[in-house]
């Protein structure tokens, strides 16, 4: 890869540090005209797949990063950030199919739970999610560590993230407890969790 291949990464990586060290910061990323949906644009896993490409990689990750940091937000800005980065028609379809690719880089995963485990504070953001049952299954595999043959190379904190994400998409909301009560090998496996008395 070239330098020129690496500016978008770069302009990511500029992104979250600025997003990271001051709120007004956030303000004017929230106020720039479509960065946010090119933002989301970059984490099209599909062309990542298809490219076969490095470079592809490295941009879909920091954008990842990106928007973990954005929906972190707190107060007013954050809200309206989440809300922004929720709306956009891609955003959901991107991250299931980062989660149900078994192949792709453990870290893609922990963000992708990181930023869904963030939209779900929002009770209509949770709703949405939850209707993409797809994502639900996959974040409890991804908890459950069942698409894996072993755990020996796992990072500790996927799992961890994952479940935070069930946690918020399961309060105060019926439906998607139903659609994680609805996967019999999940459910199972969450019953050998829980100690004997």
């Amino acid at each position: 890869m070239t330098d020129h291949d690496l500016l978008p990464a770069l302009g990511m990586s500029i992104l979250d540090d600025l997003a990271s060290c001051d709120q007004n910061n956030c303000v004017e990323i929230d106020r720039v005209t479509d960065l946010i949906p090119k933002i989301i644009g970059f984490t099209n896993f599909r062309i990542v797949i298809k490219n076969n490409g490095a470079q592809q990689m490295v941009l879909a990750k920091s954008s990842l990063k990106v928007l973990q940091r954005l929906t972190s937000i707190g107060g007013e800005i954050g809200v309206a950030l989440r809300y922004k980065i929720s709306k956009h028609p891609f955003l959901l379809r991107n991250l299931g199919v980062i989660l149900g690719d078994n192949s792709s880089d453990q870290e893609l995963s922990k963000l992708v739970a990181g930023i869904l485990r963030n939209l779900a504070i929002d009770r209509d953001t949770r709703q949405e999610i939850g209707h993409m049952q797809v994502l639900i299954t996959r974040l409890m595999k991804t908890f459950l560590n069942l698409d894996r043959t072993s755990s020996t190379n796992v990072d500790c904190l996927l799992p961890k993230v994952a479940e935070q994400a069930l946690a918020m998409l399961a309060m105060d909301n019926v439906h998607n407890c139903l659609v994680m009560l609805n996967e019999p090998e999940c459910t199972n496996k969450l019953k050998n969790m829980i100690p004997n008395p």
